[in-house]
């Protein structure tokens, strides 16, 4: 049975939570759940493109580009479903590299230590759990005024969690912390603009 406190500990008890996990920090195991991160959203990636490619008679009032993935991964079949995971793995372990690579740099330059093994250990830790309740709060957003107020507050907390993720593992304070991940959210908000 799980226990109320327990569930709240994971509200307002993140900075210990975090402490613990970074003595234990493991390069290895950080980019294996990444791999697996990557791998689960290219089969839903798959899943959800064949789908829509059975739901779609002849392309009308489809995306050209999508209609054209869809296409594709149609023709291929076993081999596309087979080669998008794979794929999904290698992004995802590159971003996240990348991501927190650029967490150390920014932190370094505010006087934090930069580990790269402990930034990217934090950061595989709370990945499968958000991506878990991002998607149920993405079913939740259809109710009416909840739906409109839940994903913000996720938004908010998810940022919070990222301040302490940078607090912890750099050793910086939690304002320079904020300036850390405001930095990295502009920039890869910047990224998706352009792209």
């Amino acid at each position: 049975m799980i226990r109320f406190e327990n569930i709240f500990a994971y509200l307002y008890d993140t900075q210990n939570r975090l402490k613990k996990a970074k003595k234990e920090a493991s390069l290895k195991r950080a980019t294996l759940e990444f791999a697996l991160y990557g791998i689960n959203a290219g089969v839903l990636a798959s899943v959800g493109i064949v789908v829509l490619m059975q739901d779609l008679s002849g392309g009308v009032g489809a995306d050209k580009a999508l209609w054209n993935a869809a296409n594709a991964i149609w023709a291929l079949g076993p081999m596309a479903l087979l080669g998008i995971p794979l794929f999904g793995a290698v992004i995802s372990i590159l971003a996240f590299y990348f991501v927190c690579a650029l967490i150390g740099l920014f932190s370094l330059f505010l006087g934090g230590k930069g580990p790269f093994k402990q930034n990217a250990y934090l950061v595989s830790r709370l990945i499968f759990p958000f991506s878990l309740v991002t998607i149920a709060i993405g079913f939740i957003s259809q109710i009416p005024i909840l739906g409109d107020i839940l994903p913000l507050l996720w938004v908010v907390y998810a940022l919070w969690i990222g301040v302490n993720v940078v607090n912890v593992a750099n050793d910086l304070s939690l304002d320079k912390s904020a300036v850390v991940v405001a930095v990295i959210v502009g920039l890869i908000g910047l990224g998706i603009a352009l792209f």
